[in-house]
């Protein structure tokens, strides 16, 4: 018993869990055993008993169907019911030879395989009856064929059944016999597991108890002088009667009170220093929070100076930040400026192309008036030519007129002789006068020209002093609009200068106004530090409160601790009242 009373508790519960782990594998081996069996007996039953019967009895039944379709088929005398009555006869003996096939696969004893050999001779004595019958039957001899049928086929078709017959009787006996060992095994079974599972469940139960009083004792103990220790008294002492988790716990146990007595000792001296100290951290503690006042002011007053010079700075920027976008706006518009300078100097040149065309234009405009006006003058010399012609034409006409006048005068004085001479003479009258009508209406004409054409001479010579004048015009705005190309020039220089240096300038103050937003930043930060400084003094100044009323506490600690400490005894017989605090000084002088 000492060695399992030195076995580890997890060991004593692995042994106790093994047994029963042993008692339920044995119990399950022999259920798993006995189901195996079962299991493979009705296997055996279904496939070697149960399917055989039912094959054999449904061969006895397609048998019984031959034999009425054979007595159908000889009294049948449509054609096509005999042709059924054959299909159906064909389809009996395909199941019959395949039922017969699955039973010749079977494991069968010799009995069995010598009953299926019978039955399979007088398969064959059947078919043979069959087939003379159903040749006497296709020669349509019906009576002949009953009557052989009645002699022969029935004798060996019932020889087939009984044959059938004596195998089915062999196996329902043998299936009896299998149902008998198979319940008498399964009670057997059932008789050992219940006797195993019962005297599983007593020792378990017994085993279970013997480890729990070999735990739960030690345990008690433990427990019992626990409660003491708990209650105050450090002069229990743990006993580790053995070697198992619970006595280590016992020696744990009592190394814990051996070092708790000696740390209440040592306790009950720290109480003293504990509240010696006290009084010193609560006078520095006070002159530690004068001094953190004082700095508190300090950075108060630099905290204020930064802030100003942040706003300052904040101005600085704003003001950079105008210049800066006051700059980049005249870069910008000086560079629309240029832009429109050049749009205006590449206008100025189409305006100088145009004005350069005008100048040709009037000036051959002003040669071509000229030209017009020498060739209209020409025109009306030549008008007043032919006015003088006509002028000339109109005295040959009056002088013809006179001429004919005298004609017709001589004729008449001629008498009958000159009558077609004064005829003559009448028609020359008369065209004379006619010529004449007529140079009177050219002469009239003519001076209507003549003073047309002195009209467009002089609108001609006004229109050529006029183009040479619009020439002169024409030639000064040229001059005028050089004038202007070159000052627009002059003008987008400056203007991309002007850009240029506006872009400069922008850059500069972005530049500038970085710096200064540099220097915003900085100063913002440094007053951001020395807020941070400030809460941080205020924190020390709590701190320093804080450690003043800790050393307060600690004082009314001390007071408590050495009350609790009271409360513990350090040694048989003796409390720790009388050793505190009169007992302080020899545990000083220990240390």
């Amino acid at each position: 018993m000492n060695f399992f009373s030195n076995t580890s508790t997890r060991g004593k519960i692995l042994a106790l869990v093994a047994v029963m782990a042993f008692l339920l594998v044995s119990v399950g081996y022999i259920g798993y055993r006995f189901t195996t069996k079962g299991a493979e007996d009705t296997r055996f039953m279904y496939y070697d008993r149960l399917l055989p019967v039912d094959w054999l009895n449904n061969t006895a039944t397609n048998a019984t169907g031959i034999k009425a379709n054979v007595f159908a088929l000889m009294t049948a005398a449509d054609e096509t019911v005999r042709k059924n009555l054959n299909d159906e006869i064909s389809e009996f003996v395909r199941r019959n030879d395949r039922n017969l096939e699955q039973i010749g696969r079977l494991e069968l004893e010799t009995a069995d395989r010598e009953n299926l050999s019978r039955i399979l001779a007088a398969l064959e004595v059947w078919r043979r009856e069959w087939g003379h019958t159903r040749t006497l039957i296709g020669e349509n001899k019906r009576e002949e064929a009953l009557d052989y049928f009645l002699k022969n086929g029935l004798a060996a078709i019932s020889a087939f059944q009984g044959e059938i017959q004596k195998l089915l009787d062999r196996y329902h006996s043998l299936g009896e016999k299998a149902y008998r060992e198979t319940a008498d095994d399964a009670a057997a079974a059932i008789s050992l597991i219940l006797g195993i599972s019962a005297g599983a469940v007593i020792f378990a139960v017994l085993l279970g108890l013997f480890i729990a009083s070999r735990i739960a004792g030690p345990l008690n103990r433990l427990r019992a002088g626990v409660e003491k220790f708990a209650g105050g008294d450090l002069t229990v002492h743990f006993e580790a009667r053995t070697k198992d988790e619970i006595g280590r716990m016992g020696a744990s146990l009592e190394e814990m009170a051996e070092t708790l007595r000696d740390s209440m000792k040592s306790i009950a001296a720290a109480a003293d220093r504990l509240g010696n100290n006290a009084e010193d951290f609560s006078a520095i503690a006070e002159e530690s929070n004068a001094g953190v006042e004082e700095s508190r002011a300090g950075v108060d007053d630099v905290s204020s100076q930064m802030d100003s010079l942040a706003a300052a700075s904040e101005e600085i920027n704003a003001s950079v930040e105008e210049v800066a976008s006051g700059a980049q706006s005249s870069a910008q518009k000086s560079t629309e400026m240029a832009t429109e300078v050049e749009h205006a100097r590449m206008a100025g040149e189409e305006g100088m192309k145009a004005v350069n065309q005008v100048v040709s234009s009037v000036a051959g405009v002003a040669s071509e008036s000229e030209q017009a006006a020498k060739e209209v003058k020409s025109l009306g010399d030549r008008a007043r030519e032919i006015q003088s012609f006509v002028s000339r034409i109109g005295g040959i006409a009056d002088q013809t007129n006179l001429l004919a006048l005298n004609a017709a005068i001589e004729a008449a004085r001629a008498g009958e002789a000159g009558r077609g001479f004064a005829v003559v003479a009448e028609e020359v009258r008369k065209l004379a006068e006619e010529s004449n009508e007529a140079a009177k209406k050219i002469a009239e004409l003519a001076g209507v020209i003549t003073k047309d054409l002195d009209r467009v001479v002089a609108t001609s010579e006004k229109s050529a002093k006029n183009s040479h004048t619009s020439a002169g015009l024409a030639e000064g705005t040229r001059e005028t609009i050089g004038k202007m190309m070159e000052a627009l020039s002059l003008i987008s220089s400056a203007t991309q200068d002007l850009a240029a240096v506006s872009q400069e300038q922008a850059a500069s103050s972005e530049e500038i106004a970085g710096a200064v937003q540099n220097i915003v930043s900085r100063v913002s930060a440094a007053a951001a530090s020395s807020d941070i400084v400030r809460d941080q003094m205020g924190e020390v100044a709590a701190s320093a409160e804080r450690v003043a009323q800790g050393s307060e506490d600690l004082a009314k600690l001390s007071v408590e601790l050495r009350k609790l400490v009271e409360r513990f005894r350090f040694d048989h017989g003796t409390e720790s009242r009388g050793l505190v605090p009169a007992a302080h000084k020899p545990v000083r002088g220990k240390k």
